[in-house]
């Protein structure tokens, strides 16, 4: 159950389901399309203790995963 908490709190982040347009994953990080980058928070998406850091290459927003 911890998972979909941290979920959530990634979705949130970024600016909500609505700001998603297309997400996708591996093994260290999880590539969000959004629709509004300007809605992502990266200090809120880095707060989860399961993010390690993002990096908003302006195409994508990727959330990197992994313990701290």
């Amino acid at each position: 159950m911890k998972y979909q908490q941290d979920a959530a709190a990634i979705i949130a982040a970024v600016g909500g389901a609505d700001n998603i347009e297309s997400a996708y994953h591996c093994v260290t990080r999880v590539r969000f399309t959004l629709r509004d980058s300007s809605l992502a928070d990266d200090a809120a998406v880095t707060r989860g203790p399961v993010v390690m850091g993002v990096n908003d290459t302006g195409a994508q927003y990727q959330v990197i995963i992994g313990d701290k």
